[in-house]
């Protein structure tokens, strides 16, 4: 392969045009605005919008508002961070000190060096298409990253240099290594050197590859060179290269290639050669590093300045460095040769010829140095309007005239040519004249009774208006007509005046804009600051409306007005847009011959140039992130709540909330390097609000107190140029109560139907024992009658006996003995039949009528038995109730069948006690034969009678306990047994409770 140096075509067309000094804005960022350190080695933008900015102290985040720093506490393996690159994944790659480092979009992770490497500096990075990462060092070669292996390739394999700065892939994937002593390819693992001397020598700092496929190789000594074809160009300091010695270069997305060196930057647009200095407004010329985000800004890195931002070369500015006499231009104009005339305010006049510029100043030429406006009239003279009259330039001369000279007034605000012969003067005493050689001025008698003239503006229709203190008036007919006279609203100080594409005429006032058609009128607010509603020009561009405030300068699209029913907005250009001033001067506005647009401002003159943007491709719409979501404030507070995060946004995945975590607020940034200032918001959060909330500036939405359900929070951001971005959502769930879930709802069911079952059980229940209690206490009742029964009929046989015993009494003359025993056996009588009529009955009517009946027992038993009546201490006898004949027919028993068939006397024991506080225990015990003799000697007729009272009782003891639920019960009779196990009687025990009468009740 053949290679010539030679400059060919290229050298043809090249010429070293010095373009005249004019300053562009840069916008600086520093370690004082949030850069990690100010000696920037890379920067990148990935596919969030972020720029990534590699410095010798740490790698920085820009979002467009604030950066975010991150060093080896946040997984670096360095500080130094070298080199950026992004790969086909859209993963940030960061060359540092002894390997690389990955940002997958939440975390750092690194990959080591080998052994021995540790020092080394990673300072370029490519890929292949196998993915494989090529990696340039600062002495140790090339390293191929692959599947977490390293693969290293060095002089010893054909590397001219160990020192390799760039690795880039052209068009046809080659991949080109420039070295500190070289350019070669590298085709798989090998090293293709490409055999000529030049190339072999060159010390190459960077090589971009542009869209024909030419290969253009920066570096450091040496200018520039271009190599397609086999064809070898050079550019240099000769051809207008600012200097040989390139640090970095890339090409623009118009074709321009940028390069980084020293002394400053410069831009090839294949025919000339920019440069951009301190003279040009780049404050730091050590640059290391260019390049262009997506919105088509220029990011310069410098060393030991941080970085600039150089967004477009649409506004460019002039100012004392740059030839003219003053910062401050009032008016503007151009004569018929193509000149442009600045009219300055107290440095006179500046003459400006494309290249060079010329100063008039007072008092040589001017009748004052403070000119506030200029006109050229159909003769192509030049009227000049100054604090002490008006300057006249024609043929090289200028000629001054005051009031010396006629003129009504000094101060002269506006000119315009009335007609062929006559010249209009606009100022703080209204309007004079100039026609045929003599002044004059146009008052009350003329019809013109205004002060305070600052803009006249002539129309399509001839006709032309004045901008007066006391709204516009419009001369048309020889006659003049205030607006304010059909319209009071326009009463107000109007500054300037102009005509758009449909006619319609615009003015400028101290506190808008006014919109008038020919049949109405309509005040325009810019914004809500006065500053920016305070109008110093305005002027139409084809369908643009310029407007210039004191708060820098706005268009408005006029088609978008008129489409959307008179609905205006604006686009806001500042100092980020390259202005070097916000506050613009009256009336100082012109559109040249070749379309391009002169401001004046309070800080520089401004030449918006339209023909160099027509191409401008940046992107208008900006990128919006959500950030954060805070809990209640509190940025940890979501933590519990999700298990991962999701590794494109940083959010949570999966976000369930319980019913009382719902007080949200959403964090989000918009990114629009260009203007961040100017980004407007919408959010909406689904299911919630009903409407997108308005515009607003707040980067942040709170949502307090939100019901239960599922959510998705939208927001989405607006440009200067009012271009929405794409909506960033984020979804989420805010949990039920638990009283309000379906599992709750199923157990409430099921409880409620356990619940009905469980009464209608217990209903049931309650009803069949109320039918049992029925039929037991219905059975009681006939108990009870039964003891009536028995209790009025007594025992017959006692009956029987004991008046037998009366007889024996009476027939043995023994009258005593026969009373005693008839009164006690009548007073038992008659008590017997007093019981028989209650249920219950004191326990000391009980105890009479048990004596009653023991007395008589003995009586008739003398020498038999007697008895023991034990009542406890704790008993009233007068307010305790028992069952009537409770105690009688087991005292019966033990008397007949316990006491008299034994051999010798007995005695019958009743005791009655309380137990527990709560029961009565009634024991009736003899010292007979024992209930097992008196069964083998009873007969028939005594058993029968004795069992049917004792049965009886048990009956009415156990219906007692059922009806009650109570401590009720009968035991015995049973034998009882001495120390010696032998039998020494019979033992019953009943047990009653204490409140006898409340249970029964």
């Amino acid at each position: 392969m053949r290679f010539v140096r030679s400059l060919l075509v290229l050298l043809c067309v090249l010429s070293f045009l010095k373009v005249s000094s004019q300053q562009y804005n840069f916008i600086n960022y520093s370690f004082e605005e949030g850069l990690a350190q100010s000696q920037v080695n890379s920067i990148i933008q990935d596919n969030e919008g972020y720029l990534w900015v590699a410095t010798l102290g740490g790698l920085s985040r820009f979002d467009s508002h604030n950066f975010k720093n991150y060093s080896t506490e946040n997984g670096l393996l360095d500080n130094e961070t070298t080199a950026l690159f992004k790969d086909y994944s859209g993963n940030i790659w960061i060359g540092t000190t002894g390997g690389i480092i990955k940002w997958d979009g939440l975390n750092f992770i690194s990959y080591r060096f080998p052994k021995n490497y540790e020092l080394v500096h990673v300072i370029s990075i490519a890929q292949d298409l196998d993915s494989r990462l090529i990696l340039g060092t600062d002495g140790a070669g090339i390293f191929i990253y692959d599947s977490g292996k390293f693969l290293r390739i060095s002089e010893q394999n054909g590397l001219p240099d160990n020192y390799v700065r760039t690795i880039v892939f052209d068009s046809e994937k080659s991949c080109w290594i420039g070295t500190r002593n070289g350019l070669c390819k590298l085709n798989g693992n090998k090293i293709e050197r490409l055999g000529n001397s030049i190339l072999d020598s060159l010390n190459i700092s960077s090589i971009i590859t542009d869209e024909e496929n030419a290969i253009w190789i920066a570096t450091l000594g040496e200018g520039l060179f271009r190599l397609a074809n086999q064809t070898l160009v050079n550019l240099n300091v000769s051809n207008g290269l600012i200097s040989n010695h390139i640090r970095a270069a890339f090409i623009d997305t118009k074709k321009n290639i940028w390069m980084a060196t020293k002394v400053g930057i410069c831009k090839f647009d294949g025919t000339r050669f920019q440069s951009f200095t301190k003279e040009d407004g780049l404050k730091i010329e050590n640059t290391k590093t260019i390049y262009q985000d997506v919105e088509s800004n220029i990011w310069i890195g410098t060393d030991g300045g941080g970085i600039f931002r150089f967004n477009n070369e649409g506004f460019i500015n002039y100012t004392t460095k740059d030839g003219i006499a003053s910062n401050i231009i009032m008016g503007i104009t151009q004569d018929n040769a193509r000149n442009y005339w600045f009219s300055s305010y107290g440095q006179g006049v500046v003459k400006f010829d494309g290249t060079n510029f010329t100063n008039y100043t007072s008092p040589e030429n001017l009748k004052n140095g403070t000119v506030w406006t200029s006109y050229v009239d159909t003769k192509d003279n030049i009227w000049f309007g100054t604090s002490e009259g008006i300057s006249e330039y024609f043929e090289g001369k200028f000629k001054n005239y005051g009031i010396a000279e006629g003129m009504p007034f000094n101060k002269i605000t506006a000119i315009i040519q009335q007609s062929t012969d006559t010249m209009w003067f606009g100022g703080i005493d209204g309007i004079a004249y100039f026609s045929n050689g003599t002044f004059g001025k146009i008052d009350k008698t003329s019809g013109f009774a205004h002060t305070h003239v600052r803009n006249f503006f002539k129309a399509k229709d001839n006709s032309i208006w004045i901008a007066t203190k006391n709204g516009p008036v419009r001369y048309f007919n020889n006659q003049f007509i205030a607006l304010s006279e059909k319209f009071p609203e326009v009463n107000s100080t109007i500054i300037n005046a102009t005509q758009d594409y449909q006619n319609n005429m615009w003015f400028g006032t101290d506190n808008g804009i006014i919109f008038y058609n020919g049949e109405t009128c309509r005040n325009i607010k810019i914004s809500d600051q006065y500053g920016t509603n305070f109008i110093n020009f305005l002027l139409t561009d084809s369908n643009l409306l310029w407007i210039g405030t004191d708060k820098g300068i706005h268009a408005m699209n006029l088609e978008q007005f008129y489409a959307n029913k008179l609905a205006a907005s604006f686009i806001h250009y500042s100092t980020n847009d390259g202005l070097m001033s916000m506050e613009c001067n009256q009336n100082a506005a012109y559109k040249d011959h070749l379309g391009n647009l002169w401001f004046g401002t309070n800080g520089s003159l401004v030449n918006y140039q339209k023909v160099s943007n027509k191409s401008d491709d940046r992107r208008l719409s900006p990128f919006i992130h959500i950030t954060g979501i805070r809990l209640f404030m509190e940025d940890s507070a979501l933590f519990n709540y999700f298990k991962k995060l999701d590794i494109t946004t940083g959010l949570p995945i999966n976000l369930s909330l319980p019913y009382n975590q719902n007080h949200l607020t959403f964090d989000f940034t918009g990114i629009n390097l260009s203007n961040p200032d100017f980004l407007k918001y919408q959010y909406l959060l689904e299911n919630f609000d009903e409407t997108w909330v308005r515009e607003t500036e707040a980067n942040f939405a709170t949502y307090s107190n939100l019901p239960y359900g599922n959510y998705i929070f939208k927001v989405k951001a607006k440009s200067k140029e009012g271009v929405w971005s794409e909506e960033a959502t984020f979804s989420f769930e805010i949990r039920p109560p638990y009283y309000l879930t379906w599992w709750f709802f199923l157990l409430v069911i099921i409880v409620l139907i356990g619940t009905i079952y469980g009464i209608v059980k217990v209903r049931s229940r309650t009803i069949l024992r109320e039918k049992e209690t029925e039929g037991l206490k219905n059975k009681a009742k006939m108990l009870s009658l039964e003891q009536q029964t028995l209790n009025a009929s007594m025992n017959r046989h006692f009956i029987f006996n004991a008046l037998n015993s009366i007889q024996f009494y009476i027939n043995t003359q023994d009258k005593k003995s026969a009373n005693q025993y008839l009164s006690d056996f009548a007073r038992l009588v008659r008590k017997n039949l007093d019981s028989s009529q209650t249920n219950l009955v004191y326990l000391y009517e009980e105890l009479e009528r048990l004596e009653l009946y023991l007395s008589l027992e003995k009586m008739r038993f003398p020498d038999k038995f007697g008895y023991k009546l034990k009542v406890s201490d704790e008993l009233d006898m007068y307010q305790q109730k028992i069952p009537s004949m409770l105690l009688q027919p087991f005292v019966e028993n033990s008397i007949w069948h316990g006491i008299l068939p034994s051999h010798k006397p007995g005695v019958v024991t009743i005791d009655i006690q309380v137990v527990n506080e709560d029961d009565l225990l009634f024991i009736i015990e003899d010292n007979g034969i024992g209930i097992n003799n008196s069964i083998k000697n009873k007969n028939g007729h005594l058993k029968s009678h004795v069992s049917k009272g004792m049965e009886i009782t048990r009956s009415r003891i156990e219906l007692l306990r059922k009806m009650t639920n109570q401590n009720f019960y009968i035991n015995g009779p049973f034998e009882v047994y001495d120390a010696n196990n032998e039998v020494r009687g019979t033992r019953v025990e009943i047990m009653l409770p204490f409140d006898l009468e409340n249970s029964i009740l």
